[in-house]
């Protein structure tokens, strides 16, 4: 794997998320390799799952950051560019599969919530970042009425100074065994 120095790392040089540390300290070993993860937005995190997971598919909406990320990953994981107006929410369709992890931290994030919904698998559990904006309290209303729980992961992300959030959401009996 290519690294980037713009891109957040481990003390290993291993790839990290750009999400909240508490996350992804809950994460880390809770992933497996019988999992498949649909991401919307690209980057590390693409990186970050491919070394955890069966299978990682991502879409990007960024022409060159896409191109970049592409070059990068590994063998198992897909990235599919798509224009914001064109293909970006609905690419989550083009993979055809129910998902045991989805991962929002892109473009569209209340759109994405409503049609990465249908792709989850029974015990598919879905991750918003920067839960805490205002913006996506949509997102998070709708899916608490589809009768998921939460829970919100606040601190600081790697490389970063700004304080956020990480929301899980998750129904009992689900891949991540909260």
């Amino acid at each position: 794997i290519k690294s980037y120095q713009s891109t957040p790392q481990d003390a290993s040089g291993n790839p990290l998320p750009w999400v909240t540390l508490p996350f992804i300290h809950f994460i880390n070993d809770r992933l497996t390799k019988e999992m498949t993860v649909f991401e919307y937005g690209s980057g590390s995190s693409t990186r970050y799952f491919g070394g955890k997971v069966k299978q990682v598919y991502s879409v990007e909406h960024d022409k060159d950051w896409f191109k970049k990320v592409n070059d990068s990953l590994d063998n198992n994981c897909t990235i599919f560019y798509r224009e914001l107006e064109n293909g970006y929410v609905n690419a989550i369709k083009e993979v055809n599969i129910n998902f045991d992890f989805v991962m929002v931290d892109g473009r569209n994030r209340v759109a994405c919530i409503k049609e990465a919904v249908k792709y989850l698998d029974e015990k598919g559990v879905l991750i918003l970042d920067n839960s805490e904006r205002e913006e996506y309290r949509e997102g998070i209303d709708f899916m608490l009425k589809k009768g998921f729980k939460k829970i919100d992961f606040f601190g600081f992300a790697p490389g970063l100074i700004t304080f956020g959030s990480t929301t899980v959401f998750y129904r009992s009996g689900n891949c991540l065994n909260i």
